[in-house]
């Protein structure tokens, strides 16, 4: 079972832990979201701290479950393998799933 789940798409990160019943939930944007990038080195930056950002947040959690729309939760991934390998060890599974509610996204913490 998951006690935190990281909902994830390019624009935002919902992280949700639940932590001896008790549910805490913390929004993360990356640093600049209404910046347009031209250059692909840029763009590659943005994300990049906007991964670090979610990795610090996310470094001393263990049962980790990814859920998001697109490739975020994939590249997001690759980055944990690579900067946070012991956090990639933690995951329990990349789920695709659009915009759920938060209802919905509780509901992982039972079924998973």
């Amino acid at each position: 079972m998951p006690n935190t789940i990281l909902w994830l798409d390019s624009k935002n990160a919902k992280i949700f832990n639940l932590d001896e019943g008790k549910l805490t939930t913390r929004q993360l944007h990356p640093h600049d979201p209404d910046h347009h990038t031209h250059s692909k080195n840029e763009g590659e930056n943005e994300s990049s701290r906007f991964f670090k950002t979610i990795g610090e947040e996310i470094k001393n959690k263990k049962h980790i479950l990814i859920l998001g729309p697109g490739l975020a939760k994939k590249h997001f991934s690759a980055y944990l393998k690579t900067h946070y390998p012991s956090v990639h060890e933690n995951l329990l599974a990349l789920v695709t799933i659009d915009h759920p509610t938060t209802a919905q996204i509780i509901e992982y913490f039972k079924i998973m």
